[in-house]
């Protein structure tokens, strides 16, 4: 058995309105293309289309960045959105991402019960 050091990472859940959701669309769409961040090896995007009817909102992006960097250009596409929401955003170790991520979608989904 092996382990790793655990190194920081960049973290988010993006909240798009539900009349952004268009704009989701079109910044994973530039996430795809040449140029528009999929290449950078340390970027991983995982959308989702969640609807919370409570709120009228759609969770539609967990972003995680490996490395101790605010703010990564490869997400430049989904942050420079003007209405997004984001929770847990910023520079924290895995472990705690993982544990915000698991708390907050639990909590969500209690709300909506």
């Amino acid at each position: 058995m092996k382990t790793w050091e655990e190194k920081p990472v960049y973290g988010a859940n993006i909240g798009f309105a539900n009349d952004d959701v268009l704009k989701f669309a079109e910044a994973l769409t530039a996430w795809m293309l040449p140029g528009g961040g999929h290449e950078d090896p340390k970027g991983l995007i995982m959308p989702s289309t969640r609807y919370y009817p409570i709120n009228k909102t759609m969770d539609v992006a967990f972003i995680r960045y490996d490395g101790n960097q605010g703010t990564p250009k490869a997400f430049e596409n989904f942050t420079a959105t003007p209405h997004a929401e984001f929770d847990f955003t910023g520079i924290q170790t895995l472990h705690d991402l993982v544990d915000k991520t698991e708390k907050y979608h639990g909590d969500r989904i209690l709300e909506q019960v």
